[in-house]
């Protein structure tokens, strides 16, 4: 049977004696304390040495700073690349349901209304087969960006996988949310991209999930309502072929 091995040593890339611009601040600072506090009562200037640790520490604070201003920064990046969708730029399936969990947390507590529009590329499978798939990403580039042109700053646009597509009309009424999901499929419906020389005409189907005091909803239900309406009005225009129909939930 193995047995686990712990290496206690130093770090890698770090040698053994090598101490960090803190822990040698630390102990510089120590230094300068006892000094100070075993100098002598005439209160005299302070010797040669003592100003060049007090030098010392000054380039120390200095380094650490800028060590913690770069931490600072990389955690900054990791937050933001945790809830972001690579391609797109849009918040990814965590980031998106942090928004609605905040959004229906307000609804709960304030009673304030709002919607979740869900979009799913039509056939988007068959682009892919056609163009490739460089074309295929290209298309949902375009659509991030018809998306994100077409809501308020206080809305919030997530690609939750795929081809699926989610808008969280924060904060709107009911009316106002179904009128502004119509325009946005409207916006979606023959939408064209020119990609290496070809023209790829873009259909989606959208369904829509009201929320507020009259529909009051967790996530799961909020993002699943808004899922069953898109597939309802995508079967509705598979077997009619008939133009676009939004389908509404709540």
């Amino acid at each position: 049977m193995g047995e686990a091995v712990f290496f206690s040593g130093p770090p890698a890339g770090r040698r053994r004696n090598e101490r960090s611009p803190a822990a040698e601040l630390g102990a510089l600072l120590e230094t300068l304390i006892a000094r100070v506090q075993s100098a002598d009562a005439d209160h005299g200037p302070p010797s040669a040495a003592d100003r060049a640790l007090i030098e010392r520490a000054r380039s120390l604070v200095s380094a650490t700073t800028a060590t913690l201003q770069g931490l600072q920064s990389r955690v900054q990046s990791l937050q933001h690349l945790a809830v972001t969708d690579e391609l797109t730029g849009l918040l990814n399936r965590r980031g998106f349901a942090r928004e609605v969990e905040q959004a229906l947390a307000r609804a709960h507590r304030y009673g304030d209304e709002g919607a979740l529009i869900y979009i799913d590329i039509d056939a988007f499978k068959q682009i892919n087969d056609r163009h490739g798939h460089a074309a295929g990403d290209a298309v949902l580039r375009h659509v991030a960006q018809v998306l994100n042109a077409s809501v308020r700053c206080t809305d919030h646009v997530g690609r939750l996988g795929g081809d699926e597509f989610a808008v969280l009309l924060a904060r709107a009424t009911i009316a106002g949310s179904r009128k502004r999901a119509a325009q946005l499929a409207q916006r979606l419906q023959g939408t064209e991209i020119h990609h290496n020389g070809q023209v790829i005409t873009v259909h989606a189907s959208v369904g829509i999930q009201v929320y507020g005091r009259e529909h009051c909803l967790d996530a799961e239900a909020l993002v699943a309502g808004a899922d069953s309406a898109m597939y309802a009005e995508k079967d509705w225009r598979r077997v009619r072929r008939a133009p676009h129909k939004l389908a509404l939930a709540g």
